[in-house]
């Protein structure tokens, strides 16, 4: 009567885990794309129906022996304390396939073969960081990378941050199609505008934000702010460059190699707006970074970069064929470094900012000494040429452009 018994309760055991099993079964088949099952990129939703599968079958097979020992009323020894070790097995195999199969998640699509590896991470930001070298030495003006290859750039760089090899720079890049798209990106030239940055008409600014030089954010009546976070003003920096994508996300996938958590952001965030407010200007300080319950994250207009007074005074310059010069001979003065010297914003020389700025401030210094020479003005061209010998120590036309300059100069006095 006990065996018996015994059998009675594995069998009514196994058809309720039998139904349990069905009914996970049913919600993983919906997810699953049967397709790939086959291929080397198999989904995680694919293994666990495959294994509910067996567990279903396995459950058949107990029912089916215990349903035929009731009839036969004959109990082999040691039958049902077998079989209860299975049920218990097969509840603790599937109890995380539940917990994944009744939760939404994205499925694994990406290939095995088609993630990098941590070295070879690191190899192509080395790569990414010698070609931004040599567009700079060349001049050539490097087109903003897109939202889809910044989150690309930014998984690499996520994956680079486990590797510490000193020698790695010079491992050659492995391409394949998981960097293929960022790599060409890299190599894409900006389209043909006019050597500046933006803005053509007359920036209204209160606070400048100096990126010629170590980061700075300076009011109009010269006061300075002081940030008690690091990030707080590379934060403000990076905003005040990508005004075009103005977003919570965006700054978080560039400025950091890790995720993040929404507090430790928002305490940057807070740290940023505390010190526009204590610049004591005029302007409302909760206007300096409006606050909008979403992913924006808009920055004043008022909030303007010596790159763009560059641009505008150099406009100005160059449309009165060099009679307007104030302008421009302030912001020349102003320019004390390269850009983010002393830094490590490492977004800023990955998604080629650093070498967009180099290049034009370059090429602006070099037109308004061509200018001034032309027009016997000798503090400008001086000024103009020390400008851009700070951008870019060794540049070769500037420093061409100086001595053709002195030389002429001491032509013409010893001529007097």
């Amino acid at each position: 009567m006990r065996r018996r018994l015994a059998l009675w309760s594995l069998l009514v055991s196994s058809v309720l885990f039998s139904f349990w099993t069905g009914w996970l079964l049913e919600h993983s088949l919906v997810r699953t794309q049967w397709s790939r099952v086959s291929r080397p990129n198999i989904t995680r939703q694919s293994v666990i129906a495959v294994s509910l599968i067996a567990t279903l079958l396995l459950l058949c097979v107990v029912i089916n022996e215990t349903t035929f020992l009731l009839r036969r009323q004959k109990t082999r020894r040691g039958f049902v304390a077998t079989r209860v070790a299975w049920l218990v097995g097969l509840v603790a195999s599937n109890a995380n396939a539940s917990s994944i199969s009744t939760i939404p998640t994205a499925s694994i699509t990406a290939p095995i073969t088609a993630t990098i590896s941590p070295i070879a991470a690191v190899s192509v930001l080395a790569h990414i960081e010698r070609r931004r070298r040599e567009q700079m030495r060349t001049r050539t003006t490097p087109d903003v990378l897109s939202t889809e290859e910044m989150e690309q750039l930014h998984e690499i760089r996520k994956s680079a941050v486990r590797v510490n090899h000193p020698c790695i720079e010079q491992a050659p890049v492995e391409i394949n199609h998981v960097h293929q798209g960022l790599l060409s990106a890299v190599e894409r030239q900006a389209p043909e505008i006019p050597k500046t940055l933006a803005h053509v008409s007359e920036p209204q600014w209160i606070v400048e934000v100096k990126v010629f030089g170590f980061p700075m954010v300076v009011s109009a009546d010269g006061a300075v702010a002081e940030f008690r976070k690091k990030r707080s003003l590379e934060l403000i920096t990076w905003l005040s460059l990508n005004r075009d994508r103005s977003r919570r996300s965006a700054a978080r996938t560039a400025m950091w190699d890790i995720d993040i958590s929404d507090s430790a952001f928002a305490t940057v965030v807070s740290d940023m707006r505390r010190a526009l407010r204590e610049l004591n200007t005029s302007h409302d300080a909760a206007q300096w970074l409006p606050a909008t319950y979403s992913d924006d994250l808009p920055l004043s207009p008022l909030v303007v970069t010596d790159a763009e007074r560059l641009n505008f005074a150099f406009q100005q310059f160059k449309e009165s064929a060099g009679k307007k010069s104030e302008e421009v001979r302030g912001v020349l003065r102003g320019i004390r470094d390269v850009p983010f010297a002393g830094t490590s914003y490492a977004w800023a020389d990955l998604d080629g900012t650093t070498t967009r700025l180099v290049i034009t401030a370059v090429d602006i210094c070099t037109e308004v000494a061509e200018t001034a020479a032309a027009l016997g003005d000798t503090e400008l061209l001086t000024l103009a040429v020390t400008a851009g010998l700070r951008v870019l120590p060794g540049c070769d036309e500037l420093l061409e452009l100086q001595n053709r300059h002195l030389a002429q100069s001491f032509a013409r006095r010893g001529r007097e």
